[in-house]
C-alpha cells in the first residue's frame, strides 16, 4: 500500500492518499481499523505493517472523540486520532474495494484534511 500527502494542486487538498489494488492489504488495513473501532487497538503504525511502501509515517489512534489528522512540521508524519465509531464507519467504507471494486472513496473528511483510499491513485 502506498500513501502519499499531496499538500496542494488540488481542490481536495490537501490530502492524505492510501492506495492499493491488492485484496490482502486492504483486508489488513480494513482489520486494523475494525479493531480500533472496537478498542482491540488503541493505536496502529500503517508505515510498519508489512503492506506499507511508504517514506510517510501514519499512525492511527483510538481517542473518545475525533481529534482529526495531526501532521508533523516536516509533513512527513500523520496522526489520525478518531473515536471508535469513526474508526468502524471507515472500516465500512473499505468493504466494496474488499470485494474487488475499484474506485475511491473518502474515508476521512474535515476542514484542515482529508484522507483518501483509491485502488488506482485517482479520484
Amino acid at each position: 500500500m502506498k500513501i502519499d500527502f499531496i499538500n496542494d494542486g488540488s481542490h481536495d487538498g490537501p490530502l492524505l492518499r492510501l492506495f492499493s489494488d491488492q485484496k490482502d492489504e486492504i483486508e489488513l488495513l480494513q482489520s486494523c481499523l475494525m479493531k480500533l473501532s472496537n478498542s482491540e487497538l488503541n493505536e496502529v503504525n500503517i508505515s510498519d505493517l508489512s503492506i506499507s511502501n511508504s517514506r510517510i509515517k501514519l499512525i492511527l489512534r483510538l481517542c473518545k472523540t475525533d481529534e482529526g489528522i495531526k501532521i508533523s512540521k516536516d509533513k512527513k508524519e500523520f496522526n489520525v486520532e478518531l473515536s471508535n465509531e469513526s474508526w468502524l464507519e471507515m472500516a465500512e467504507k473499505l468493504n466494496p474495494f474488499v470485494i474487488n471494486q475499484n474506485g475511491f472513496t473518502w474515508l476521512y473528511e474535515s476542514k484542515s484534511m482529508f484522507l483518501l483510499f483509491t485502488t488506482d491513485g485517482y479520484w
